[in-house]
Order: C-alpha cells, then structure tokens, then sequence
C-alpha cells in the first residue's frame, strides 16, 4: 500500500482550511498556523513530485522537506512527527503500520514539544486518534475503523475547547482560549479526516 493519494489529500486540506486555521492561531497565539500549514503543503507537494512511492520513505523525505520549509514551532513539531512516524512503519502493514505510526508521531511530538494530553495542543487531537488505531486493528470493516480515528480525533480536538492553555503564548490568555479550539488539533484533525477520506476502503486489517 503507498499513501500518495493521502498525503496529497493532507495537503489540499492544509490549502483550504489555512485561513481558518490563521484565525484561530491568532486568538491566542502569533497568528501564522495558516502560513505554517500552506508551507507544510508544499513541502507534502514537493516530495510527492519525487515519485517516490514506499511508505518509509515517503514519509521521511516529507518529514525532511517540511523541516526545511516551514521553519516555525509547529512546523518542527510536524516535521517530527513525519519523521518519527517513519522509524516506526517498518516492515508492518495496512492498520498495524498506521497504528503505529500514529503512536509514534505522538511520541516523538511528545519528546520534542514537551506537552501531553490535558495541555490545549496538537497531541490532544493526535493521541485519542493513535489510542483508537491501535484499539481498532481487529475490529470492523476498514472504513468503520478509519472512521472511529477520525471521530477521536476531532472529539480530542473539541475538547480543547474547554482546557487551559498549559503550553507556549497561549498561557499568557487562558480567558481568550477558552470557547475555541486549540488551532494545531484543529490542523491535526482536518489532516487525518482527509487521509482518512482518501484512504476509505484502502486499509486492511
């Protein structure tokens, strides 16, 4: 299985919705999330270009690329995840590779940001989503699974919506943040649903 046809779907996404991601970047932080996403869009686009079609690969030539591109917190932080993702695939398939890579990207977000579950970041969209891959592996049809990561994701990610701000400028604002969405789980789970779209019926178990 390649994931081309995901990773360009992520990119699109990052496109469409970088306008609404600067909005709610700007309630809370310095407002460049959208810049961030379109650069980490391109960055996906420019490695697609290279034809590369292993996942391993892929996946580290995005992580790399998106390091050189968008040179910002969150961008390293995506970049990291790209990366950690990759040492983890190996020679796993279908829902064991993403589950581990979803694990993976977690942990090496984790290492590197320094915040958790509970702290108003990116990783409460990502973890719930990393939890439900690897409870779902043999369970339901490949679209149902799917499904049950992105709905996680996106539950994680409402739910930063009513948590303090324990991380970055954010801290400084808590009043400001509460009642919105911590933007990078938004950028999180507008991601994975758009993988998840593309990759429907794709994955096997």
């Amino acid at each position: 299985m390649t994931i081309t046809a995901e990773l360009e779907a992520v990119a699109a996404a990052l496109t469409n919705n970088a306008d609404e991601l600067t909005r709610l970047d700007s309630i809370t932080g310095d407002g460049d999330l959208g810049t961030t996403a379109g650069k980490v869009a391109i960055a996906i686009r420019e490695a697609l270009e290279s034809g590369e079609n292993d996942t391993q690969a892929l996946l580290i030539l995005c992580g790399k690329r998106i390091a050189g591109t968008a040179a910002s917190s969150c961008g390293t932080l995506i970049a990291t995840a790209f990366l950690s993702a990759a040492k983890a695939v190996g020679d796993t398939e279908g829902r064991s590779q993403l589950a581990a890579a979803l694990q993976a990207a977690v942990a090496g977000i984790q290492k590197r940001g320094k915040a958790g579950p509970g702290d108003r970041t990116m990783i409460d969209a990502l973890a719930p989503a990393a939890e439900a891959a690897a409870a779902g592996i043999s369970s339901g049809t490949q679209d149902d699974y799917l499904q049950r990561i992105s709905d996680a994701a996106r539950q994680g990610m409402l739910a930063t919506q009513s948590m303090t701000p324990k991380i970055g400028r954010a801290r400084s604002q808590p009043e400001r943040a509460l009642g919105n969405p911590d933007a990078g789980a938004v950028l999180v789970s507008i991601a994975l649903t758009a993988a998840f779209q593309a990759a429907s019926g794709v994955l096997e178990a």
